[in-house]
């Protein structure tokens, strides 16, 4: 298994967020505490600065929806509700908004247990604003299907879709919250850790996590090196 497969979020908590009433309110948007998707939301918005982990916790929230909502309900004998579950994730493009929105727009059946697609929109600010306004024509007509939309620049989202999306800010965490999961990671590999180099290698990244990330990949492939 490679380096980020080991350490991939599988839960709400495994991502590095330090917005903690935003944090609360996703929990409560997967278990349908706060009822999602809804007659006047049926998006969840993730936005903020590149490499914040939005695009990651986009893939992941419809198997954690799927999941948390059929459980118990449906799935009483412990199945994996999510087998069957054929996604959709869509990197929108300045060059392919046509193509973008159409496959945004299922009108097949669902195999999900709860009937729902999910479309995951990656970059939705690089869509065209005409077929912005068409998704949102569909959005509001049909109540089954589910969408996960990212941007690094809400402003340039329709209106319209905002008004039905929950909105989740993405900030970089602080290099308190990245030094705690680097370390984490260091021990799950059990090599030795160089704190100071740890709170460098963070603070040079500038809470980029792919920048954090790679280097943290490196820094512990030489450790391995040198202890053998």
């Amino acid at each position: 298994m490679n380096f980020y497969d080991m350490i991939k979020p599988t839960h709400i908590q495994d991502f590095i967020y330090d917005d903690e009433k935003h944090l609360r309110k996703l929990e409560l948007l997967i278990k349908n505490k706060i009822t999602f998707p809804s007659p006047s939301k049926k998006i969840i918005i993730l936005h903020g600065k590149y490499g914040t982990g939005k695009s990651e916790l986009a893939k992941l929230l419809p198997e954690l929806i799927e999941q948390n909502q059929i459980d118990g309900a449906i799935n009483k004998d412990n199945e994996n509700v999510f087998e069957n579950h054929v996604g959709t994730f869509i990197v929108c493009k300045a060059d392919n908004s046509a193509c973008a929105s159409k496959r945004a727009m299922p009108t097949a059946v669902s195999f999900n247990k709860s009937g729902r697609h999910y479309v995951i929109l990656d970059e939705m600010d690089n869509m065209r604003s005409d077929y912005q306004k068409s998704l949102k024509g569909f959005i509001t007509e049909y109540d089954h299907v589910v969408y996960i939309m990212t941007t690094n620049h809400l402003e340039k989202l329709d209106d319209g879709l905002k008004s039905r999306a929950h909105l989740i800010p993405f900030i970089s965490p602080s290099q308190k919250l990245w030094l705690t999961r680097c370390i984490e990671i260091c021990k799950m590999y059990e090599v030795s850790y160089d704190e100071s180099y740890l709170a460098n290698l963070i603070a040079a990244a500038d809470g980029d996590a792919r920048k954090i990330l790679s280097e943290l990949e490196e820094y512990i492939l030489l450790e391995k090196l040198d202890a053998a």
